[in-house]
C-alpha cells in the first residue's frame, strides 16, 4: 500500500518503481546513522553462516560411504549428487526468498532461513541412507534464503555512493567463511564424527540467526507492499531482469561462476599428475588460496572501484584471469600453478564485489531483495553446471584443455564487461550520496523508457 493509502495497479513488466535514492533506509534504524556498524556486523555473521555451510563440504562422499556405498564411482556419483543438488534448488527458489524478503523484511527471512537451513543440517546428522541425504540436501537448498536477503539488506543499509565498498566487506567475509570452513569441518569430522559434524554445523547457523536478531536492526522504512500472489511475483522478477544493465550483469555472473568452476573436479588432478602422485594436501592448498585471495580481491575491490568505476575494474579482472589460466594449461611445476590460482582467486573476488555492487546502482533500493535473488540463480546455475562441463571437457580433451577453455571463456566475459562499460558511460555514474542523480546526466539503475 502506498504511504497515501491508495493501492497502485500492478505494474507492467518493465515498469518498476521509482528508486529512492536516500543516503540509508537505516537513517532512523541505527543510532546515529552507524551504516559501517550494520555492513560489518551482517558480514561477519555471514561469514559464520557459510562456514556452517561448508562445515560438510570435505567427507560428504566419506559420508556416503559410510551409508552403504562403498563402491568408489557409485559413492563419488552420489556424493556429487548431494553436494550438486541444493545449488539447482536455489537457482528456482532464490528469486522468490528476493521478492519475500523485499515484502516482509530482509532481516526476518535471513533470521527464519538460517534457522530452517541449521535445522536441516541437523536433521542430516540423522539419516539412515543416502536417499534421505540427498532429499534433505534438496530441501536445504530451497530454505537457502540467507545470502540473498543479507545482501540485499547490506545495499539498503549502505549510502549509494559507498554500496561499492559495502560489497566488499560482504563478499570478503564470504570468502573468508568459505576458506576457514572447510578446514573447521576436515578437523572436527576427525575429532567428532561425520554426524557430529552435521550438528555442529547446524547449531553454527542456529546461533547465527540468534546473533542476526540480535545485533542488526530491522530497516526503518517498510517494504513494498504487493502481494505474493504467483502472477505478481512472475511479473516482478521478468520486469527486474529487464532493467537496463540487469541482463549482461546476470550473464556475466553466470558465465564467472560457469567458468571458475570448470576447473574443481580437474584441478586436483592435474596437481597430482604434476607432483608424480595424489596429495590432496597440495589440492586442498590450491582451494584455500583460491578463496583466502578471493577475500583479498573483494576487499581491494571496494577500495579501487571509485578510482577506476567498476565495469573497467572488471574488464581488466577478466583478461587478468584468462592469461592466468594459459599459464595454469602451461606450467610443468606444482609451485606455478599455486601462484596462478592464488591471482585468479585475487580477479575472481574483484569480479563478483563489482558485479554485486552494479547492481546495487541499477536496481531500486525497494527491489534489490529480488534482484539479489536473481543473481544468486544465475550463481547457483553456474555454481551447479561447471563441475559437470568441466569432467566432460577433461573427458575429451584432456586436463589442459579444461583451463584454455577458462581461458577463452574469460575473454568472452570481458567483452560482457566492456558492453557493460558502454552502458554506464551512456548513463552517467550513480548519484552522490545525498539524493539524486550527477548534474545533467540519467540515473543508471532506470530503463530507457523510465527516465525523468
Amino acid at each position: 500500500m502506498h504511504r497515501n493509502g491508495a493501492h497502485p495497479p500492478d505494474p507492467k513488466p518493465t515498469d518498476v518503481p521509482p528508486v529512492d535514492n536516500s543516503v540509508s533506509g537505516y537513517a532512523e534504524a541505527v543510532p546515529g546513522g552507524d551504516w559501517r556498524r550494520v555492513v560489518w556486523t551482517a558480514g561477519a555473521l555471514q561469514a559464520v553462516v557459510v562456514i556452517g555451510f561448508s562445515f560438510v563440504f570435505p567427507f560428504l562422499s566419506l559420508f556416503v560411504q559410510e551409508l552403504g556405498i562403498t563402491e568408489p564411482r557409485r559413492a563419488a556419483f552420489w556424493g556429487g549428487l548431494a553436494l550438486g543438488i541444493p545449488g539447482l534448488l536455489m537457482f528456482l527458489s532464490s528469486p522468490v526468498w528476493g521478492a519475500i524478503a523485499d515484502r516482509y523484511g530482509r532481516k526476518k527471512v535471513v533470521v527464519y532461513t538460517s534457522v530452517a537451513a541449521g535445522a536441516v543440517l541437523i536433521v542430516s546428522g540423522l539419516v539412515t541412507n543416502v536417499y534421505q541425504l540427498v532429499a534433505l540436501r534438496a530441501l536445504g537448498g530451497l530454505v537457502a534464503g540467507s545470502m540473498i536477503a543479507n545482501m540485499g539488506l547490506v545495499a539498503a543499509a549502505s549510502p549509494r555512493s559507498r554500496v561499492r565498498y559495502s560489497m566488499g566487506v560482504f563478499q570478503g567475509m564470504s570468502y573468508i567463511g568459505l576458506t576457514v570452513g572447510p578446514m573447521i569441518g576436515g578437523f572436527t569430522a576427525e575429532a567428532i564424527g561425520f554426524r557430529g559434524n552435521f550438528f555442529a554445523a547446524g547449531g553454527t547457523l542456529v546461533g547465527s540467526a540468534l546473533l542476526y536478531q540480535r545485533l542488526v536492526p530491522e530497516p526503518a522504512l517498510a517494504p513494498g507492499g504487493r502481494s505474493l500472489q504467483p502472477a505478481n511475483l512472475l511479473r516482478e522478477i521478468t520486469g527486474l531482469a529487464q532493467v537496463g544493465g540487469m541482463v549482461p550483469l546476470l550473464l556475466l555472473l553466470f558465465l564467472n561462476q560457469l567458468a571458475a568452476n570448470l576447473m574443481t573436479p580437474v584441478l586436483p588432478v592435474h596437481i597430482s599428475a604434476l607432483s608424480g602422485g595424489e596429495n590432496a594436501s597440495l589440492a586442498g592448498l590450491a582451494f584455500s588460496l583460491l578463496n583466502l585471495l578471493g577475500a583479498a580481491g573483494a576487499y581491494s575491490a571496494a577500495m579501487t572501484t571509485q578510482r577506476l568505476g567498476l565495469p573497467k575494474l572488471m574488464l581488466i579482472a577478466c583478461l587478468f584471469i584468462a592469461v592466468a589460466y594459459v599459464g595454469i594449461a602451461l606450467a610443468g611445476h606444482v609451485a606455478i600453478v599455486l601462484g596462478l590460482v592464488a591471482l585468479v582467486g585475487l580477479a575472481s573476488g574483484i569480479i563478483i564485489t563489482t558485479n554485486t555492487a552494479l547492481v546495487a546502482e541499477v536496481v531500486p533500493r525497494d527491489r534489490q531483495g529480488t534482484a539479489y535473488g536473481l543473481v544468486q540463480s544465475a550463481s547457483s546455475l553456474g555454481f551447479g553446471a561447471g563441475p559437470l562441463m568441466g569432467g566432460g571437457v577433461a573427458t575429451a580433451v584432456g586436463l589442459r584443455g579444461v583451463f584454455f577453455l577458462d581461458a577463452l571463456s574469460y575473454v568472452a566475459l570481458s567483452a560482457i564487461a566492456f558492453r557493460l562499460a558502454g552502458i554506464t558511460r551512456q548513463r552517467g555514474a550513480p548519484p552522490p550520496e545525498e539524493g539524486g542523480t550527477a548534474k545533467g546526466k540519467a540515473p543508471l539503475h532506470l530503463p530507457r523508457g523510465q527516465r525523468r
